[in-house]
């Protein structure tokens, strides 16, 4: 075979093997990007999926992590036990003398003697509310601020009536005449006025507790 024969069929072999190898190259391409598409669509599948259940919870409540949760949940726990107490001793305030005439008890206590008694509920009322702002304001980061102002406005509510409780027992106090039943009776029904409106304060925040604890979907 000459030389320019030889040289020829080289020539064409090679330009088959160079065909041929980029024929596989762009097969391979096709095939790689098929493939690549397809896991783009599972992903965007994947994806899609994920939103329509965070829709689905958020339809429901407010889809909230778990760490954030824990957290969340310890303030309403702080805060509900600190309010507890504030509600039984707004009570107690309310109901100590009824609850004294109804065992015949009142008639034995002299004027000292009632408002010894006053000046220690309204004392145990200003300790609950001390814990109760504590927990409210300690753990302000942690919980929505509509059931933060709600808190602070029983804790205003309140603190005005412990000082027009423990102002009551200076003016009257031990030693100095005591007011009869009769004059006590404007005091006593703008006192109850007071408790009353702090009371529904109080039922304000728990449920607003209450609710934030069925509206919360929780994701990991």
């Amino acid at each position: 075979m000459s030389d320019a024969s030889t040289t020829s069929l080289i020539t064409a072999v090679a330009s088959l093997i160079v065909a041929l190898v980029t024929g596989g190259l762009t097969q391979w391409n096709r095939s790689k990007a098929n493939k690549n598409a397809f896991d783009i669509q599972d992903l965007k599948g994947a994806v899609d999926s994920d939103l329509e259940r965070l829709k689905a919870e958020l339809s429901h409540g407010q889809a909230v992590s778990s760490t954030q949760w824990n957290v969340e949940f310890a303030a309403y726990q702080a805060i509900w036990q600190s309010l507890v107490s504030v509600r039984n001793q707004t009570v107690e305030i309310a109901t100590w003398e009824q609850s004294m005439e109804a065992l015949n008890l009142l008639s034995h206590l002299d004027a000292d003697a009632r408002l010894k008694s006053l000046y220690e509920r309204a004392k145990s009322l200003d300790a609950a509310l001390t814990t109760f702002a504590r927990a409210v304001q300690d753990n302000a980061p942690f919980y929505p601020q509509n059931t933060r102002h709600t808190a602070i406005v029983v804790l205003n509510q309140l603190r005005s009536l412990v000082e027009g409780l423990l102002s009551f027992v200076v003016a009257h106090g031990i030693g100095k005449e005591f007011w009869t039943d009769e004059q006590l009776i404007p005091w006593r029904t703008l006192r109850d006025q007071e408790i009353e409106v702090a009371l529904k304060e109080i039922e304000c925040v728990e449920t607003a507790i209450r609710e934030r604890l069925g509206s919360v979907r929780l994701f990991d």
